[in-house]
């Protein structure tokens, strides 16, 4: 540290004053070996004019000895002087002027030690501060969710190259995590309200392959398609049903997404979210199920309903909201009505619709053609992958 080989210099110099005058060359030679510290710094600067360190080879007399006092008291003043202004920057978080930084104007002094100190100090009152500043912001958890939102997938082969255990097992963990971090369990960091229970509606043919699923924490719920084909009256759809990608009637077992058991105290949770395995969430969808869930004129249902983002915003949302569904656009061919999107659906627990869409499916008036006429019933809702399967949206 500069200031400390300043003295280190004085006290050799003061050394080389007191010897004699003749002092050989050999001598200064030896009296340098002995104060390392004599070499080891080079100080350039002037007092009142004055040069403020002599050549350490060159003979010291009373001036130059009183030279030397006084760059050394000026500089010691100055390393005080920084000293002050850097602690009282560092105690109050500044880093201008004459603060902290200032320690860099000693770095030909050997300050490094210093400067570590007070940036450890300034990093110290830093996060002091960020903790005071979020404590303040932290808002007071509730003592028990809004309620609990059931996350549901369908798994409905196993063994194929889409349905591996080691596959399934890692897109399970990762949607699971994700539904975590956004629900109200983690609510320090969600803002969340709303808990979470995992489900997989597994088929009876891919029940081996649960296992990873299970294992991942989610509750196994093993059905049979509600509906097979032999018992379509149409026979159009009775015979080309099964084409259907990827799984035929097979992937009418999702219905069972609106009735879902409950896993705690087998009450079901009043509102479940259903999504292919491969989702992941990143943001709390609290007011989708304050909207469904609070009256409309209510305030929590009133803020809830001015967060949602409607696909066309001129539209009025309805007094009772039900479902939230996604339209599968990229699949429409032009003029046509698009279909929705299975792989992700919010919907109300509802025991009357896998009854309902069981009874359209069983009448089969499925239409085939690529017209406008097309389709369920003849309205449309036809030409593109799975619309043998949206019975539930005709």
């Amino acid at each position: 540290m500069g200031h400390f080989s300043a003295i280190s210099k004085r006290r050799a110099l003061v050394t080389q004053s007191r010897r004699k005058t003749t002092t050989t060359s050999s001598s200064t030679s030896s009296s340098s070996h002995r104060h390392p510290s004599t070499t080891s710094t080079a100080v350039n600067g002037s007092c009142f004019g004055y040069d403020m360190f002599p050549s350490t080879n060159s003979l010291v007399d009373r001036d130059q000895l009183l030279k030397i006092l006084c760059a050394t008291l000026l500089l010691s003043l100055s390393v005080l002087v920084l000293y002050r202004s850097g602690a009282a920057s560092a105690v109050s978080g500044g880093s201008g002027g004459s603060g902290v930084d200032g320690w860099f104007l000693f770095s030909s002094f050997h300050d490094a030690p210093l400067r570590a100190v007070f940036k450890y100090k300034q990093q110290q009152q830093q996060q002091q501060q960020q903790q005071q500043k979020q404590h303040s912001q932290q808002a007071i958890r509730p003592h028990q969710p809004t309620a609990t939102i059931a996350y549901a997938i369908s798994l409905v082969k196993c063994g194929d190259k889409q349905s591996t255990p080691a596959g399934l097992l890692d897109a399970a963990l990762v949607l699971r995590h994700s539904v975590h971090l956004q629900s109200y369990r983690m609510y320090e960091t969600s803002r969340s309200a709303y808990d979470y229970n995992m489900y997989a509606i597994v088929h009876r043919d891919a029940v081996p392959c649960s296992d990873a699923l299970q294992q991942a924490g989610f509750t196994i719920v093993v059905r049979d398609p509600p509906i097979v084909p032999t018992e379509i009256k149409g026979e159009f759809l009775s015979k080309n049903i099964h084409k259907e990608w990827c799984c035929g009637h097979d992937e009418f077992i999702k219905l069972y997404a609106y009735e879902l058991p409950g896993t705690d105290n087998n009450i079901p949770e009043p509102i479940v979210v259903h999504v292919d395995i491969d989702f992941a969430f990143y943001r709390p969808m609290d007011h989708l199920y304050d909207a469904m869930l609070f009256d409309k004129d209510s305030v929590r249902g009133k803020a809830a309903r001015s967060m949602i983002q409607l696909e066309r915003p001129d539209d009025n949302l309805p007094d009772r909201i039900d479902a939230y569904v996604t339209r599968d656009y990229p699949q429409l061919i032009p003029g046509r009505i698009p279909g929705y999107q299975a792989g992700f659906l919010i919907a109300k627990r509802d025991t009357a619709i896998v009854p309902d869409v069981v009874q359209v499916i069983r009448e089969g008036n499925y239409t085939d053609s690529w017209g406008r006429d097309n389709g369920w019933g003849g309205k449309g809702y036809g030409g593109y992958v799975g619309v043998c399967l949206c019975v539930c949206f005709a």
